[in-house]
This record gives structure tokens, sequence and C-alpha cells, in this order.
């Protein structure tokens, strides 16, 4: 209540100088789905309370928040204003402006994501994952037509073009124009709807939007121009990289030193789980999954771990992430728990615990689960208050526990003991002048004296190595586009990831040549504060007839 009526309705009617009259907001922490949207039947928006894991970069609890309800908020606006003789006219048939939520989605969802960057510390637009999006398309010269760049349409990539298009392009308007330029196309457009959004920038800014958009083009190839001459002048040999088109990768998992499991998902089938053999370059269809896993799962004894988001049978409006096992020598799928609010498992080597992410209302903690025991126990393993953490994984000696903690807009880089004792913060990457940066996706090195990560500490997200004893970091990657999910093969000879580009997102190996690794100046870092925050609490296993209780059970 506090955000909506001291941040996000006063920012959004003071910039458009209208009241859409009274919206209902919903706070759903039911749905184990980071997400948000806004309805007209009834008049509400919805926040779903969980946070984002990847790509996002360092957003903070509230900024995450802030910034979901504000973006729902402008679709509100959009729905129900009108100015002038047409809001008379709207009188007769409604209040809902038909108008406005039929035009051009680049405004629409541009405009939205303008007001949730400028009108908080976060926002989309603060991303460098989705600027990447926009040059690597600009890069390959499949930019230049808005209806085009700017609406969703099949076999067209970025899947979501409407926001990253359209923000880009407003917001090169707002530093032209003013700030207030779309406040000023939307004024005037709400007052003559049918003479279109085309005539209302004609009006405001005395040029037609194709010309705008040709003038930002031109802008952007300069500053991609001189980004692209920052790289290395000799890109990393690839050992092996897939090329297909509209087929989009997710994290590669080593089951030995030649062959790969990785799931991937395209326009014209499910989602696949295949089997690349390095040497040959053979895809194998291992099992066609009903879910797309996300970027985080886990491989343990021959057996695949993931989380899947799907509706309880009794309460369909909550829909709750559990861990699966997959067994690849059988093909048989077995739930492991029980409307848990779980995901991102990483089992321990011996394949006896899974460590994973449960969801707390908008905030998460570390739980352990313990396979050896029917149903699987599930134990807490973290205590932190209004944070949430991110991604773990295990050490190869099964003794430890990296992963990512967001807390007050920062994250960092953690560790702590499989037993929950010798917490330490490991590193802070410090924010940039123009962007937040993040700590992402962390893995061991085989020897275990190395964590390997994402981040776009030096522009785009690459990844970067940080070593525990020395406190040295280096960045493994330069990919101009992003690289994402690294895993460090078994001999530790090569280096697996995903790559962005222009036909989506493939699978990446290199050699680990630590001559090519670049060494990352660490300035004010704070390094290994120590914690002891564990009290082994067993967390009650759900049962059916726990559906009489009130909801607030559910998350314990």
């Amino acid at each position: 209540a506090y955000i909506i009526e001291e941040e996000v309705y006063p920012r959004v009617t003071r910039y458009f100088n209208y009241l859409p009259g009274r919206t209902d907001f919903v706070l759903n922490t039911c749905v184990d789905i980071p997400n948000g949207f806004a309805a007209s039947f009834p008049r509400r928006m919805e926040v779903l309370m969980d946070f984002p894991s990847v790509p996002f970069s360092a957003y903070s609890d509230s900024d995450w928040l802030s910034y979901v309800a504000l973006h729902e908020f402008v679709h509100i606006n959009h729905l129900y204003m009108a100015r002038g003789g047409f809001a008379n006219f709207l009188k007769l048939f409604g209040q809902m402006n038909l108008v406005n939520a039929m035009t051009s989605t680049w405004f629409l969802e541009g405009t939205a994501v303008n007001l949730e960057t400028s009108c908080t510390t976060g926002g989309r637009g603060r991303s460098t994952y989705h600027r990447g999006k926009l040059w690597a398309q600009l890069a390959a010269g499949r930019l230049g037509n808005l209806v085009r760049d700017g609406n969703f349409l099949p076999n067209s990539l970025p899947r979501d073009k409407p926001y990253v298009t359209g923000y880009f392009f407003l917001n090169y308007l707002r530093q032209k124009y003013g700030d207030d330029i779309i406040m000023q196309v939307s004024d005037y457009y709400s007052k003559f709807p049918f003479l279109g959004l085309n005539w209302a920038f004609r009006r405001k800014t005395g040029k037609w939007v194709g010309t705008l958009y040709k003038d930002f083009l031109k802008k952007e190839r300069q500053q991609m121009q001189v980004y692209l001459d920052s790289l290395p002048a000799n890109p990393q040999p690839y050992i092996f990289r897939t090329n297909e088109r509209l087929e989009f990768y997710g994290k590669p998992l080593w089951l030995d030193n030649r062959r790969i499991l990785i799931h991937c998902t395209s326009n014209e089938e499910f989602p696949t789980l295949y089997r690349i053999d390095l040497q040959t370059g053979r895809k194998r269809r291992v099992k066609r999954l009903s879910v797309l896993p996300s970027q985080c799962n886990g491989l343990a004894n021959n057996k695949f771990y993931y989380s899947w988001v799907r509706p309880d049978p009794l309460y369909p409006s909550q829909i709750v992430s559990d861990i699966y096992e997959l067994n690849l020598d059988s093909g048989k799928v077995r739930r492991l728990t029980q409307n848990a609010h779980l995901k991102s498992p990483s089992p321990s080597p011996d394949g006896r615990q899974i460590v994973a992410v449960r969801n707390e209302k908008g905030y998460s903690n570390l739980v352990l689960l313990d396979l050896e025991s029917n149903p699987p126990g599930v134990y807490q393993l973290t205590h932190f208050k209004r944070a949430n953490t991110l991604n773990p994984c295990w050490s190869p000696d099964g003794e430890t526990i990296a992963f990512c903690l967001n807390q007050q807009g920062q994250q960092a880089l953690y560790t702590v003991s499989r037993n929950g004792n010798n917490l330490q913060k490991r590193l802070v990457l410090p924010h940039q002048l123009q962007f937040k940066t993040g700590i992402l996706l962390p893995t061991f090195t085989p020897d275990g004296r190395t964590v390997i990560f994402v981040s776009n500490f030096c522009g785009m997200e690459n990844i970067f190595a940080f070593e525990l004893e020395t406190k040295n970091l280096y960045q493994l990657t330069f990919e101009p586009w992003g690289a994402y999910s690294p895993a460090i093969s078994p001999d530790g000879e090569k280096l697996a990831f995903t790559a962005e580009d222009a036909d989506g997102r493939h699978l990446v190996v290199i050699p680990m040549n630590r001559q090519q690794w670049k060494a990352v100046p660490l300035l004010k870092i704070r390094l290994e504060e120590k914690y002891s925050i564990f009290t082994k609490k067993e967390i009650p296993t759900y049962f059916r007839l726990d559906s009489l209780r009130p909801a607030e059970n559910y998350n314990g």
C-alpha cells in the first residue's frame, strides 16, 4: 500500500496529469512467477510476488515491486486516458479508451518501461541485457522499420522487441525533446485519437515517426561502434558453437569431458533436453519436456534436476514451483516436493542433497532437500530478512555452497558451508554510473579455488572468474551481446556457456586459456564479511488436507 500511495500513484498521475479513478491493486503471493499485469474487468493491476533470478542485474526488492507496479499503472492510464471532446464521446460508450488500447505496442510498452526506469532506481532501461538485444539486431542489419521492429511478429527477434525498441526509441526522444515529450504526445493523441499516433508526433516534434526512428538508429549505430571498438581485437577461438536460428539454449551441464546435457527451445517444438557430443557435433534428443526448465538446474548421478511451475489442482490460482528429478537412464520423472515454492535446484556432488531457493512472499532463502528420506526432508539453510538468494551451486568437494544475494539494491557473491556455518560475503562489485552491476549464475572450477560467474561490470553481461584465496578478478569472455550460464568441464580444460546474438541464444565452448584472461582491478570492494546464522529447522511437508487451513500456511 505504501509503494502505491507514495511512489506509483503520484508519479504516474503527475506525469500524465490524469487520474484514472479507483484501481484495485493485488499483491499475489501464491504465484512463483516474477511478473505483473493490468486488466479492465474489473479494473486492477496485479503483481506476482517472486523476484527474478536471471538475467536482471542488481535490482533491490523494493525496486522490483515498485517498477512492476508502476509499469502496470501506466497501462491503466493508457486504457482510460481521454481528453477534450473525445472524453465526452467515450461517456456514451463506456470509460475504456479502446483507441488507446489498440495503439502500437512499442509505444504502449516503451512508455511503461521509460516510466518504470525514470521513476525508480530499477527498471529494465538500466539493464545492459536489453541494450545487448537491441544492438545485436542493429549489428545484423535487421532494424529499419518501426512497424516491424516494435511489434510482436512470428519468427522475429528479440521476442520482447516492443519493450526493447520502444524503450530505447522513446528514451532517445526524451533526451532530444525533453522529459515530458511522451506526456505531450499522449495528451494530444488522447484528444484526437482518430488522427493517429504519427500525427501526434508530427505536431509535438515537427517530424514524422519514421524520420525520428531513422535518426534514433543513426545515433545507436554510433554508440554501438564505440562499444565494439573497445572489445579485444583477437576474439577467443571456439571449440564448438551452435548456429541454428531461433533456438534458445539453457544452462549447459557436463556429462563428461566431451558431452554436454542442455535444454533448448525453438518456435517449432516443445522444450527438449539434448545430449551434444563436442567431437562429432551430433545432437541427440534425450527427452521432450512439457515445461521450460529455468536457467538454474543441476545434474548428479545421471539424474537431471529442475523446477516446474504449475497450478495447484485444488487452488488453480496458486501457481507453485516444485523440484523434479529426471532419470536419464530410464526416462522417468519423479516429483520431489509438493507445493514447496522451490526453484533453482543444485544437487550435491554425491547426489544426496539438493540446495534450492524457496520463495517467501517476494523474498527468498536457501533450503536443503535430503534425498535419502522419503519424502525428501526440507531444511532451512539461510535466514536472511528482506533479501533474495539466487543461483546456488556446490563446490566439487560438497562442503561449500556459493550463491548470490540481492539485498538493498546490490548483489553480492556469498559462500556458506553445507551445515549453514561460516557464511561469508566474498565479492561485491561497485555500481557503474550508467547501469547497475550484478553477480549471477556462479559455479566452481573443479579445484574449488575459483568461482566463475556472470556480471555486467565491464559492459555487457560476460563471464568472470574470482579466485577465493588471492581475491583476483578476471574477465574470461568478451561476447559483444552477452554470455550466460557458465559451466566448466570436469578436467577444467573447457568452458561452456550460452551467448546471445541476433539469431537467438547459442551454446558455445572455448578453451580455459588463462593467458587470454583479462585482469580486472577491484576498487572499494568489501570482502569476506563473516556471519553465523544457521539454525537447522525442518520445513513441514505439504499434505493435501492442509488445504483446509488458511492460505498463509502454504508459505511456512
